[in-house]
């Protein structure tokens, strides 16, 4: 004989919209946390970028100091390198970089001989 559900004492509804409602709660929370995953993937894309332009302009500033600014155009974006009028004893270099899909960053190079 099969037994039937008996909601005389109403608990069946409550229940089942709390469990649905935890569950629309864990999924919403880990879409969430999907998205913010992706943005930080493509943040620490850029930085990657951004660290991997400032090592070859520092080494195309070791190699070849410019006399006043020289541009140089990489797949991954562009460097800037201008000789700033130095204060110090040494050679001061600034180093504009900018990647391809837009982020920039400001450096500046002391050659200490």
């Amino acid at each position: 004989m099969r037994k039937k559900w008996n909601n005389n004492g109403g608990y069946i509804f409550p229940t089942t919209s709390i469990i649905i409602l935890l569950l629309l709660f864990i999924t919403f929370h880990q879409i969430n946390q999907y998205q913010i995953e992706r943005e930080l993937q493509q943040l620490n894309k850029e930085q990657y970028k951004l660290e991997m332009l400032y090592h070859k302009g520092y080494q195309l500033t070791i190699i070849n100091p410019p006399v006043t600014s020289d541009h140089y155009l990489f797949p991954d974006g562009t460097i800037t390198i201008t000789q700033m009028s130095s204060i110090s004893t040494y050679p001061t270099y600034q180093l504009e970089l900018e990647t391809d899909t837009g982020a920039s960053r400001l450096s500046y190079v002391y050659l200490i001989e």
